[in-house]
């Protein structure tokens, strides 16, 4: 966890994901598949990749969204990779959450490959986003 926030600081301020202003991507410390699964994503903006364990938001976390002035942060997973009431730790924040998940762990590691364009399109507006859906 330290070296993800430690990583992010060396960015600086997170890019802004068009109109959902400031963004950070948070996956899972139990699931690197999510993580690498949103590395083009990161890299792309770039979007600081934060590390959570499953049910609770680290205090690390929240001290650098409110530091960077975030407003908008990307979950990966379902709730069993990030519970609700991680989500719930964020929105309390006055931060607005969009869930990036799929069926399974390799229905969301198909995120790249079938999401291409999320950053642009999918995200903006939506709250959950469900790749791979007809698989």
């Amino acid at each position: 966890m330290g070296t993800a926030i430690a990583i992010a600081e060396r960015l600086g301020a997170p890019s802004e994901m068009g109109q959902q202003g400031r963004t950070v991507i948070i996956a899972s410390d139990q699931s690197v598949a999510d993580a690498v699964a949103v590395g083009p994503l990161a890299a792309a903006g770039p979007f600081p990749l934060l590390l959570s364990a499953p049910d609770a938001l680290d205090p690390r976390i929240t001290a650098y969204l409110a530091e960077h002035e975030v407003a908008h942060v990307v979950l990966v997973g379902g709730t069993a990779a990030i519970a609700t009431a991680v989500r719930h730790t964020i929105e309390a924040a006055d931060i607005s959450v969009t869930r990036l998940a799929g069926r399974d762990r390799s229905d969301t590691g198909c995120l790249r490959r079938d999401c291409s364009s999320l950053q642009s399109s999918v995200l903006l507006g939506s709250d959950v986003v469900e790749c791979c859906r007809d698989r």
